[in-house]
């Protein structure tokens, strides 16, 4: 019965191990360029936030557990112990040093972010209704974002706006954003759209399945950021560019009818 309670603690062990686990996530955000773009976004913005702020906790019960039960039994493993305790207990100093940053950095964060004319438009859903066709009001790669022959007046782009647009909320020269359905459509002007990528997001669209995609910031969690992705459509006149939350093919091919 002694030699069992003069062996190594695994309690101190486990603390030690919960305690530096959060370092093994840090390191593997080398690799989360070569995943999926949004499982990249989900272990970055979801999974390693949780870890830092759960495993450290486990961790540290753990060790102080384990630190009571060596001084009180004896045994080996107590090093383990005091390090899953003093590791966290770092960390937590550190994590208050950077909330405090962050939190000083959030409003100006807030600000920028608004400034978009995505702002609050939130993000894409999986995609519903997809017996209706919509790849024809797609914006395929290769299109051409600067064309020289297309010139749209302000009559005509308001015009237009009103009979698409059930709701405006907000317009300037280079586009006009409101609702329809429910859902938030942003018409862009397309021989300014150059201009309006420059302001709006400077790394421009991205393709999927040969198709566009643009993302731009939403605030998160303690004035932070997360990219969130919209879908990007032309109208038929090659005039307009229109940017959505809309994931339901039928709303699309209602709003281009």
């Amino acid at each position: 019965m002694s030699e069992q309670k003069k062996g190594f603690s695994k309690l101190c062990l486990a603390g030690f191990i919960f305690s530096i686990l959060p370092i093994v996530m840090l390191v593997l955000c080398a690799f989360v360029k070569f995943f999926p773009r949004r499982l990249s976004m989900e272990y970055t913005e979801v999974v390693l936030p949780a870890s830092f702020i759960v495993l450290p906790l486990i961790g540290l019960a753990l060790s102080i557990a384990g630190v009571i039960t060596v001084r009180k039994n004896g045994g080996s493993g107590k090093a383990f112990g005091v390090a899953g305790i003093v590791l966290p207990s770092v960390g937590i100093v550190i994590a208050i040093f950077i909330a405090a940053f962050v939190l000083l950095a959030s409003s100006s964060t807030s600000g920028r972010v608004k400034q978009n004319e995505m702002y609050s438009m939130g993000t894409l859903k999986e995609a519903s209704n997809t017996e209706y066709d919509v790849s024809q009001y797609k914006l395929p790669m290769g299109y051409d974002l600067d064309p020289s022959d297309i010139d749209v007046s302000e009559s005509e782009f308001k015009t237009y706006a009103n009979s698409k647009l059930q709701t405006i909320s907000s317009e300037s020269d280079k586009s006009i954003r409101g609702t329809y359905q429910d859902y938030d459509f942003l018409i862009i002007k397309c021989d300014r759209l150059d201009d309006w990528l420059k302001i709006n997001c400077p790394a421009g669209f991205e393709y999927h399945d040969g198709y566009a995609f643009i993302y731009h910031e939403e605030t998160w969690e303690l004035g932070g950021t997360r990219q969130d992705p919209l879908a990007v459509y032309k109208d038929p006149s090659d005039k307009y560019i229109i940017i959505t939350n809309c994931s339901d093919h039928k709303v699309i091919s209602e709003f281009f009818a």
